[in-house]
C-alpha cells in the first residue's frame, strides 16, 4: 500500500470511530470515502457491513452522498438487509440535499414503482432532468433513453441524442455506447453519405470516452491515430485493426513483429479476430515459429467465443492435419459450430467431409442439405458441390436444371471449378441447350480464376476455330497450371 493511501485512510479513520490519536474530524464526506474503501476492498480488507456503518454515520452527519450510498446498501443487500422502502427514504433525503446520484436512483425507483412508490414515468423524468442539470452523466443517459423510447415524455430523437451526448461528455460509458450503436445502425441502414456523416459525428462524440467510438470512426476515416486510441483504450478490435496497418504497411512502415504483438494483445483483450489472426500465423509459421499446438489453442479459443471464422479455421487445421494430428470428427464439430453461426464455407466443408466416399459413414443426403446451406450463404464451393450432386443424383434427385443453376451461382461467386463445369454443360448440351458463346464465357471466367480446365477447353475451341496463336497460349496456360489434357493437346498441336 502506498504511503499516500495509508495517510489518507488514517485521516479518514480519525473522524469515523477509529481508536486513534488523531484529532477527530466531523464525520461527513470522508466517512463516505472510507466506506467505499471498505466496500470495494481498496487499501483495507473488504467489509460490506463496516462500509454500511460508515455510510450511516456520514448520512446521520448530513452527507447526502453517504445517504445515497446507504440507500444502495439497502437496495442491493450490501451490509444491510434488502429493503426497498428504506432505500427510497434515503434516496429522497439525499436528493433533497442536492445529491444528483440519489435523484437519479430515486428516478429509477419511481419509474418502476418500487419501495412503496406509485410508478410515475413523468416524475421519474423530472428527477433524471434535475440530476442531469447537476452534471450527473448517468441521469442524462436515463433522460435521453426516456426521450428515445417516449416513456414519461413525448418521443423526441433530437432530445434523445442531445441528452445521450451530454451524458457521454460527462463520462457515462452507457451513454457513449448508445451513440456508437446508433451510429453503427445509421451506417448499416443504407449507404447515404448524409447518414455516414451523422454516424461519424456520433462516433467522434463518443471517442474520448468510449474506445469503440474511436474504432468505428477510424473504420470510417481510416485515421491511424483513431485505431491507436482505441487500442490504448483496451479495445481488442481496435488493436486487431491497428495490427493490420503494421502487417500490411498501410500508412506506416511495415512492421510484422509489432503487428504480431498487437494481435496477441488483442486476443488477450478478448477479441476473437485477433486470436484467429495469431492462430493462423502460428499455423503457417508466418513471422513466428510454427507451432501447431498453439495455433490450435488460439483458434479453439476463438471458436469457443462463437467466432465463425475461428471455428472454420480450426476445422480446416484439424481436417488438413499439416501441423496438428488430423482429426476429421473434431474438424466436423468445429465446422458445424461455424455453420450454425451462418458461415457458408463451413457448411460446405462438413458436407464435403461426410460425402467422402472413403468414409464408411458417409451420408450423401445430409451432405447435399449442407451444400444447399453453404450455397445459400454465398459459398462458391458449396454451390459447386451442390451442382455436382444434382448432376449425379448423389443424395438428391437428379436434376440437370438445378445443377446448372447451382454451378452458375458458384461461377458468379468465383469458383473456377464451377465455371469450368458449367462451361462443359453449355458446350455439350448437358441439361441445357447447347450454347457455345455461353460456354466460352464460362471457360474464360474459369481460366481467369486459374482453373486449368477452363484454359484447356477455351484453347481447344480457339484451335478449332482457326485462332491458332491464341489457342496455343491458352493450352500452354492450362498445361502450366497442371492440366494434363492441356499438356497433351499442346504437344499434339506443336509436335513437341
Amino acid at each position: 500500500m502506498s504511503a499516500r493511501l495509508i495517510t489518507a485512510l488514517l485521516v479518514m479513520m480519525a473522524g469515523c470511530g477509529a481508536d486513534t490519536v488523531y484529532e477527530p474530524i466531523p464525520c461527513t464526506a470522508h466517512c463516505t470515502s472510507l466506506g467505499r474503501a471498505y466496500l470495494h476492498g481498496q487499501g483495507v480488507e473488504k467489509n460490506a457491513l463496516r462500509a454500511a456503518d460508515l455510510f450511516e454515520e456520514a448520512c446521520d452527519a448530513g452527507d447526502g452522498v453517504g445517504c445515497d450510498a446507504l440507500g444502495l446498501a439497502f437496495l442491493m443487500s450490501r451490509g444491510r438487509p434488502q429493503d426497498d422502502a428504506r432505500a427510497v427514504a434515503l434516496f429522497q433525503k439525499a436528493c433533497k440535499a442536492h445529491t444528483p446520484a440519489a435523484c437519479n436512483n430515486l428516478g429509477r425507483m419511481t419509474a418502476k414503482g418500487r419501495g412503496g412508490l406509485i410508478a410515475d414515468a413523468e416524475q421519474a423524468v423530472a428527477l433524471y432532468r434535475a440530476a442531469c442539470l447537476d452534471s450527473f452523466g448517468l441521469a442524462c443517459k436515463n433522460l435521453g433513453e426516456s426521450y428515445d423510447r417516449g416513456v414519461g415524455v413525448r418521443q423526441d430523437p433530437k432530445l434523445a441524442l442531445e441528452f445521450h451526448s451530454q451524458g457521454c461528455e460527462l463520462g457515462n460509458y452507457a451513454a457513449c455506447e448508445w451513440l456508437v450503436t446508433t451510429g453503427t445502425m445509421l451506417i448499416q441502414r443504407d449507404k447515404d453519405p448524409k447518414d455516414r456523416n451523422k454516424a461519424a459525428g456520433l462516433f467522434r462524440l463518443a471517442c474520448p470516452t468510449h474506445p469503440r467510438g474511436c474504432l468505428e470512426l477510424g473504420r470510417l476515416t481510416g485515421e491511424l491515430a483513431l485505431f491507436e486510441g482505441a487500442c490504448k483504450g483496451d479495445s481488442g478490435a481496435g488493436c486487431t485493426d491497428l495490427a493490420m496497418f503494421y502487417w500490411d504497411g498501410r500508412g506506416v512502415e511495415r512492421d510484422r513483429k509489432r503487428a504480431t504483438g498487437l494481435f496477441e494483445h488483442a486476443c488477450g483483450l478478448g477479441d476473437s479476430a485477433g486470436c484467429v489472426r495469431l492462430g493462423l500465423l502460428f499455423a503457417a509459421g508466418d513471422g513466428v515459429d510454427q507451432d501447431g499446438k498453439r495455433a490450435r489453442a488460439l483458434l479453439n479459443r476463438a471458436c469457443e467465443a462463437a467466432d465463425p471464422q475461428g471455428c472454420t479455421s480450426l476445422g480446416r487445421l484439424l481436417e488438413e492435419g499439416a501441423v496438428v494430428p488430423r482429426d476429421p470428427p473434431a474438424a466436423a464439430a468445429a465446422y458445424q459450430k461455424a455453420c450454425d453461426h451462418g458461415q457458408g464455407a463451413a457448411c460446405a466443408r462438413i458436407g464435403a467431409l461426410i460425402a467422402d466416399k472413403r468414409d464408411p459413414g458417409r451420408d450423401p443426403a445430409k451432405s447435399s442439405r449442407l451444400f444447399v446451406q453453404g450455397c445459400a450463404r454465398g459459398d462458391a464451393t458449396g454451390c459447386y458441390n451442390l451442382g455436382l450432386a444434382y448432376l449425379s443424383g448423389d443424395g438428391v434427385t437428379k436434376d440437370n436444371k438445378r445443377a446448372i443453376s447451382a454451378l452458375d451461382r458458384g461461377c458468379e461467386l468465383n469458383s473456377g471449378l464451377a465455371c469450368a463445369r458449367v462451361g462443359i454443360a453449355y458446350d455439350t448440351g448437358e441439361g441445357v441447350p447447347k450454347d457455345r458463346i455461353t460456354a466460352m464465357k464460362r471457360f474464360a471466367a474459369a481460366c481467369r480464376l486459374t482453373e486449368p480446365t477452363g484454359c484447356t477447353f477455351l484453347g481447344a475451341i480457339a484451335m478449332h476455330d482457326g485462332r491458332r496463336a491464341h489457342g496455343l497460349r491458352l493450352l500452354k496456360k492450362g498445361c502450366d497450371l497442371g492440366h494434363k489434357e492441356g499438356c497433351r493437346q499442346l504437344k499434339l498441336a506443336t509436335g513437341q
